[in-house]
């Protein structure tokens, strides 16, 4: 039986190292990869959805308040609407655009 320095310093010990040090390399770019890609993915999505939601609940909100159902929550609604309208119109093309030109 050989002694046990000569296992553990062997070069084929180390090629094998040196392959599954590639393949977890490889496993991990997939997976970032991947990642980016679903986030592309969810973002445009959620674009898509915001926009008639925040005329949706703006409209709800303008509706409360003037029919003065319940003023304060019309209010907070319409401050909501605004708010995602904001999101959705300047947040959401940034974080597309940069997703775009640095992930392609």
């Amino acid at each position: 039986m050989p002694p046990l320095e000569t296992i553990v310093y062997d070069i084929s010990n180390q090629s094998l190292i040196e392959e599954y040090k590639g393949a977890i390399e490889y496993m991990a770019s997939q997976f970032s990869d991947m990642f980016i890609y679903f986030l592309k993915l969810l973002m445009g999505s959620l674009w898509m959805i915001s926009r008639p939601l925040y005329i949706t609940i703006f409209m709800i909100g303008l509706i409360m308040y003037l029919s003065r159902f319940n003023r304060w929550v019309g209010r907070d609604l319409m401050m909501g609407g605004v708010i995602l309208a904001l999101v959705t119109e300047f947040i959401f093309p940034a974080v597309i655009e940069y997703l775009n030109t640095n992930y392609p």
